[in-house]
């Protein structure tokens, strides 16, 4: 895969916080970066109207990890992120609608990234497959990126999410972003029910430095080869890949930073 320098939040040159008012519409506020009034205009219209927003992810852009609704300008794009909130008078079908609307909005503004994060039984929170929800997000809109941010990889098999990105990025090429963290994404409860049962446990978080390599690996054209007794094994998350989908790693400490340093993935 395409190595990509890493970046630190010295980087990003202004942001852009949307919130709701007590009247339950959208306000903004402004920083360095903000202004571009129709925009910003339209992004919070569809927020007001049950959308929900996140995190700029730009190709090389820092972002700020929250789950209320955040936009963030960049230089080199713009970018929505979000978990796809739950409000009370919405059934998790409404949440998905409002959702699409703001992702088809985003796309309508020319914006370059659309992210999903991965949360699990919270009551107010939908984002429980990214997988799932960029597949059908992707069907909705045109052009834009299409993401996670993120896929906590300690929940999941690396080959699991190799394959399904690697299946994303075929059926919509130069289109998929994988965002990975190492997180649970839940409580301990919840999280013991979700790996638990698949035999996961702390030493995948340990692991979680190789378990990107073996991400990157498998999405590639050339996958992994595992020696077996007489032969080498290849490994791929799909059979004939062409292009890759562009990773991300997710982070709030001084390690996260070094380690994307060291596999030459962006930090977020």
């Amino acid at each position: 895969m395409q190595g990509l320098t890493s970046v630190g939040v010295d980087d990003l040159d202004g942001d852009v916080r949307m919130h709701p008012t007590d009247s339950g519409a959208a306000s903004i506020e402004g920083g360095v970066g903000a202004g571009r009034g129709r925009d910003r205009q339209g992004l919070g219209k569809a927020v007001a109207e049950g959308g929900t927003g996140g995190g700029e992810r730009a190709r090389r852009g820092p972002g700020v990890k929250s789950r209320r609704p955040v936009c963030l300008d960049h230089a080199v794009g713009r970018a929505v992120r979000g978990p796809v909130p739950v409000r009370a008078d919405q059934s998790t079908g409404d949440a998905i609608a409002a959702t699409v609307s703001l992702a088809q909005t985003a796309d309508g503004l020319g914006f370059t990234r659309f992210w999903v994060a991965e949360h699990h039984n919270m009551a107010a929170v939908a984002a429980t497959s990214p997988p799932v929800l960029i597949a059908h997000l992707a069907t909705q809109t045109s052009s834009i990126r299409l993401g996670s941010g993120g896929v906590m990889l300690p929940n999941h098999a690396p080959l699991a999410v190799a394959e399904q990105f690697a299946l994303l990025e075929a059926a919509h090429p130069d289109r998929i972003d994988l965002g990975i963290g190492r997180a649970p994404g839940s409580d301990p409860v919840t999280s013991m029910a979700l790996r638990g049962a698949a035999g996961r446990d702390d030493t995948d978080i340990e692991n979680f430095p190789q378990y990107l390599d073996d991400v990157m690996a498998l999405m590639g054209t050339e996958g992994v080869r595992v020696a077996i007794p007489r032969q080498q094994y290849v490994l791929k998350a799909t059979p004939a890949a062409t292009t890759s989908p562009q990773m991300w790693l997710l982070g709030s400490s001084m390690s996260s930073a070094h380690l994307a340093a060291d596999k030459g993935l962006p930090y977020v």
